[in-house]
């Protein structure tokens, strides 16, 4: 049987490795959550693969990744938006962050 000190999780694991030790021995000492809490937040995080350069090839990509995450913000009740570059761009091109808040008051099909 292996056993570790819940000093030594928490040192290696932080104090959530701490608290698993705890859990595994038979101390609660995390909270059970009845109810999922609400999210806060909803990204669709995708990259086209490749550095898109002609602007319909971006138009193209942006309207896939906005679609999605309609679909996401209105099943889940939330209204932001929020598209930016590369951060790992390796050339000095210009940074671009573009954001908007979006209330979409009900669902659409």
């Amino acid at each position: 049987m292996l056993y570790m000190e819940a000093k030594l999780a928490r040192q290696i694991m932080t104090i959530a490795g701490e608290r698993i030790i705890h859990e595994l021995n038979g101390r609660p000492c995390i909270g059970l959550e009845t109810v999922a809490p609400r999210r806060k937040g909803c990204a669709v995080i995708r990259s086209p693969g490749r550095r898109l350069e002609a602007k319909v090839e971006m138009e193209q990509a942006v309207g896939g990744y906005a679609t999605r995450l309609g679909e996401k913000i209105r099943c889940r009740g939330l209204a932001t938006d929020f598209i930016h570059t590369s951060q790992f761009n390796d050339d000095d091109g210009p940074q671009r962050n573009v954001s908007m808040t979006v209330d979409i008051p009900e669902a659409s099909k």
